[in-house]
């Protein structure tokens, strides 16, 4: 196979980061918006420079704008040697954190080859990479329809604030 230079060529578009200590901590994600279907055109020189996209930060149910320079601070680990145990659990406590290091790194490769199909009786067809059809399996989109339900449920009505509300009312209309 005959592969060209842009095929060595790679563009970081995801960060997970690990913040806390082998024994407990916490991940989040920072994602590169100028990627896949929406990304510049990979002849042009602008398409390396990830500082300048549109970076996002997905932590838990809180998704924020993210500043890629912001990543230094973050994703390049810190020594907590030195550190009380009484020290650790106030850095965990706190919005600075402990330990942040990047955990896994996510690459887009410059040219995208095209998507090899292969038929039951052998013959292979070469599919274009931004003309493959995205297809997902109706049981599969069954079971996502009904877990994005129960979650819905379980975060809407069944959390604190609600019982919280119930009580209270309760305790309001008793009195």
């Amino acid at each position: 196979m005959n592969l060209d230079d842009d095929s060595f060529i790679y563009k970081l578009v995801g960060v997970t980061i690990h913040t806390g200590t082998a024994q407990h901590g916490h991940y989040y994600s920072l994602i590169n918006k100028n990627r896949g279907d929406k990304e510049c055109d990979p002849r042009l020189e602008k398409w390396s420079h990830v500082e300048k996209d549109d970076w996002l930060k997905f932590d838990d149910d809180e998704v924020t704008s993210y500043y890629y320079n912001s990543m230094a601070g973050e994703a390049f680990g810190g020594d907590g040697a030195a550190l009380s145990n009484d020290e650790v659990t106030k850095l965990l406590a706190s919005d600075k954190g402990y330990g942040k290091s990047a955990y896994m790194l996510v690459y887009e490769c410059k040219k995208k080859r095209d998507v090899r199909q292969v038929q039951e009786d052998g013959t292979e067809t070469k599919i274009g990479f931004r003309s493959v059809t995205k297809n997902i399996p109706q049981w599969l989109e069954q079971e996502v329809e009904r877990d994005n339900t129960e979650f819905v449920l379980d975060s809407s009505v069944y959390n604190e604030k609600f019982f919280t509300f119930i009580r209270k009312t309760l305790s309001h209309t008793s009195n």
